[in-house]
């Protein structure tokens, strides 16, 4: 009795839908004639009768599109309920596509990465003390040099908080698998 209910309901909802699809093609399509036939009304009664009919329209396309969004909004909310527990979070462990060895692979790259950016440092903060310890030194050559430090600061960072995202994501990936055998 209680699926048949709900059958009832689910195929109810769907032709309520429907009918709205349909009926804000229809409202799309009657406000773009409006616009056409606006154009060439000829007296300012006309117009301002399109133009009232045409608002009309678009308040009703405007509640429809809003009454679709709650709709969806809705379903996506209600998917989750209906679910048990377990399922949850079996389908979020599916979500885990990264490995530990991955990870780790990734992090032996991000080293190596380092290993470079750091060097390119280096060397160009020695450059740059040369540069600075002319007798006259070059304003340009000092710009491009303090723009290259600068930047390999920065690649340094962004190598650092990158290797953090993958040690949280290895942190994850055995995490995921430790669940995976539990359940």
């Amino acid at each position: 009795m209680r699926g048949l209910l709900l059958a009832v309901i689910v195929v109810a909802h769907a032709v309520a839908a429907s009918r709205d699809d349909d009926r804000v093609t229809r409202l799309k399509a009657e406000i773009t004639a409006i616009d056409s036939v606006r154009q060439s009304a000829k007296t300012d009664n006309e117009k301002r009768a399109l133009d009232a009919r045409q608002q009309s329209l678009r308040k009703e396309l405007g509640i429809l599109e809003e009454r679709q969004a709650i709709d969806t909004r809705q379903r996506e909310l209600t998917e989750g309920i209906n679910a048990s527990p377990l399922d949850t979070l079996r389908e979020k462990l599916r979500g885990i596509v990264r490995t530990a060895d991955e990870g780790a692979a990734q992090l032996l790259a991000l080293s190596t990465r380092r290993q470079k950016a750091s060097a390119d440092r280096d060397t160009l903060g020695a450059q740059l003390e040369a540069a600075r310890r002319e007798p006259k030194p070059n304003a340009a050559r000092l710009a491009e040099l303090e723009e290259g430090l600068f930047t390999r600061n920065e690649e340094l960072r962004a190598l650092a908080l990158e290797r953090e995202a993958v040690e949280s994501e290895i942190e994850l990936a055995r995490e995921g698998d430790r669940l995976r055998g539990v359940l």
